[in-house]
């Protein structure tokens, strides 16, 4: 091996390369969050509001849009900050919640621990019972009823 430019790391590598499309996947990212959000949003309107909005005081954020923040921020596995940031970047996600603006920290932080976990791990049943298996309906039966096998009647 000599020291100028020789040597197994200065040979070029074959690996075959790909091209990524960018911008497709970026659109992907924002219709997956857009479709789990939609599809939240039908699961949590469907079952009562996990705290009542209170009658004295500042008007807080109504509790169900809470939740569906609270979801995307497990979803994304991040701080209250950076979901935070994420909300005031993509506005089209808040009219999806029926929020005018986003929550602060803070605001997320305490409808977290607000929201009980009975009431978290009934929207996430809800929630991933299409993806389980059996959920969805048989169109074909693999094997013929009990009565029916071998031209019996």
């Amino acid at each position: 091996m000599d020291a100028v430019g020789g040597g197994l790391l200065a040979q070029k590598r074959d690996w075959k390369r790909y091209e990524r499309n960018w911008r497709a996947y970026e659109r992907f990212r924002k219709e997956d969050v857009r479709r789990f959000l939609q599809r939240a949003k039908d699961v949590v309107w469907s079952t009562p509001p996990p705290w009542e909005h209170k009658r004295n005081g500042r008007p807080g954020f109504p509790a169900r849009p809470m939740v569906l923040c609270c979801l995307l921020k497990v979803k994304f596995k991040e701080d209250y900050r950076s979901l935070h940031s994420y909300l005031n970047m993509n506005r089209d996600l808040l009219v999806v919640m029926e929020l005018d603006k986003a929550p602060s920290k803070s605001v997320m932080r305490e409808a977290m621990n607000r929201i009980p976990q009975s009431y978290l791990e009934k929207v996430n049943r809800i929630l991933i019972k299409p993806f389980k298996r059996g959920a969805l309906p048989l169109i074909h039966q693999a094997s013929p009823q009990r009565g029916m096998r071998h031209g019996s009647p």
